[in-house]
């Protein structure tokens, strides 16, 4: 039963994911983002940053690999004859 809501909404499910991929982006690069002036607390947030990027970098690419396996895969072994 959950399987076929999954299918049936699979287009709004990767819009959703997506728009928070994109908006979790937004926040993280966004101008005028500067780390406190403590420098115990300016090193923490540098650390936390770096993990926040390495974070929102695996996050994107499996949702570009769902994308792939779930649009593109199966017209492309039609395709390709496979």
């Amino acid at each position: 039963m959950a399987r076929d809501a999954l299918s049936h909404y699979k287009g709004w499910i990767f819009a959703a994911s997506g728009a928070g991929l994109l908006g979790a982006a937004f926040l993280l690069y966004r101008p005028g983002r500067t780390c406190p002036t403590d420098p115990r607390v300016a090193r923490m947030c540098a650390v936390a940053d770096r993990w926040n990027r390495r974070v929102l970098g695996l996050a994107g690419a499996l949702w570009v690999l769902g994308a792939f396996a779930a649009y593109l895969l199966l017209p492309l072994r039609q395709w390709l004859d496979l």
